[in-house]
């Protein structure tokens, strides 16, 4: 189904849904540990902070770089040096922070985890798979000579919202919507029709029908909200 919608953030229209973003990109790219792709992040509230999945760090051995291409050839990619301010592992959440600036195009969160089942929504993600397909190539200066791949916007409907737990941590309030996604796609943003971040994509199931053939996928998306108040503090 194509999209032909306006997506207001920041009380201004910085994107048009047609299943693939457009305008400036920076605001959504890839999260790599040294030289390996680990799943999606995004900038939320100023020009420098990330937002993964936490169970993308799970393993942080070297450097943390957000890979990010701003136009649609790619010519303009660059990578910025990520700091941890805060990893929740009991929502599956991760706060990171740029060296530098990265966009002014960044996402606004919603001010409360508001969702209805039929809800429209839209999520993001980069397919693991096309990464790694890639030698990732850099300069003298270190920079990235590819531009990330299988960046898509995609449309859904929420079709339950539950809560769960993360071993004995608390209760996670999460919602459940039927799309193509794939490894990679962790720590990608979900939006609501207005363009806020309602949830981060954490999961998917396959259901498998004859001959292995894919006949859908089941995802989850765990809320945002405990992240607000770690974001509110740095605004102080």
């Amino acid at each position: 189904m194509d999209i032909n919608l306006p997506i207001k953030m920041d009380q201004q229209i910085f994107y048009h849904f047609n299943n693939k973003l457009t305008s400036d990109r920076s605001c959504i790219g890839s999260i790599l540990i040294g030289n390996d792709f680990c799943g999606s992040g995004f900038v939320v509230h100023n020009s420098r902070l990330i937002v993964t999945s936490a169970h993308n760090l799970e393993s942080i051995d070297g450097t943390i770089t957000y890979l990010t291409a701003s136009d649609d050839e790619g010519k303009n990619v660059k990578s910025y040096v990520l700091t941890v301010i805060r990893i929740l592992e009991e929502y599956d959440l991760a706060l990171l922070e740029s060296h530098e600036k990265v966009t002014d195009a960044f996402f606004s969160i919603a001010p409360e985890f508001n969702v209805a089942v039929y809800q429209k929504i839209y999520y993001y993600g980069f397919d693991k798979k096309k990464q790694e397909d890639q030698e990732l190539n850099r300069d003298n200066d270190g920079n990235p000579e590819v531009r990330p791949q299988g960046r898509h916007i995609y449309e859904s409907t929420i079709s339950s919202i539950a809560k769960t737990r993360i071993g004995h941590g608390p209760l996670v309030d999460y919602i459940e919507y039927c799309g193509y996604c794939v490894p990679g796609f962790s720590g990608g943003v979900t939006m609501n029709i207005n363009g806020e971040v309602i949830a981060v994509n954490t999961r998917v199931w396959v259901g498998y029908g004859p001959r292995r053939k894919k006949y859908f996928m089941l995802s989850q998306a765990f809320s945002i909200q405990p992240l607000l108040q770690i974001i509110d503090s740095l605004r102080a």
